[in-house]
């Protein structure tokens, strides 16, 4: 086995390993990841194949194998950049809707009319005019909506 295809079976399973670990880490997305498979197992076979590398390379009119490998390689990352730059165009984009979005958000919520949270003493249901219900506690918007939550959290004791 001479050193190109020495170099190829290492820059193959280096490959693999480095895909492994950032799909699995989440760091790339799974479909890049898949990608970035196909290609070290396509340099793996090539490395453990030449035969079939070459066979590939005459059959399309290529003299020498490197020459099919760099237009191959150039190729497949003129594509790759192809397709990201069109990811970055589809984010950015969102990013531009949801900051539309959320200063439209902050522009209704300051010039709103009507308090967004109920307040002790607002239109919040508290029938005394001191602000506390009945009992003394403190006014609460939705005070009931918490009533099923101790249940929730804490055991009842019978």
């Amino acid at each position: 086995m001479n050193d190109t295809l020495r170099g190829l079976l290492i820059a193959g399973i280096l490959i693999l390993v480095i895909a492994f670990i950032l799909g699995f880490r989440r760091t790339i997305n799974e479909k890049y990841a898949l990608v970035w498979f196909v290609v070290g197992g396509g340099l793996i076979l090539f490395g453990l194949v030449p035969e079939f590398l070459a066979r590939i390379s005459g059959g399309l009119g290529f003299n020498l194998t490197s020459n099919f490998l760099l237009v191959v390689t150039s190729a497949f990352l003129a594509l790759m950049v192809l397709q990201l730059a069109a990811t970055v165009g589809r984010l950015e984009q969102q990013v531009r809707h949801l900051g539309e979005a959320l200063a439209l958000l902050a522009y209704e919520q300051r010039n709103s009319p009507a308090p967004i949270v109920s307040e002790p003493g607002d239109a919040g249901g508290n029938p005394e005019p001191g602000g506390a219900p009945a009992g003394g506690a403190p006014a609460v918007a939705g005070a009931d909506a918490g009533a099923g939550l101790t249940s929730l959290t804490t055991p009842e004791r019978r």
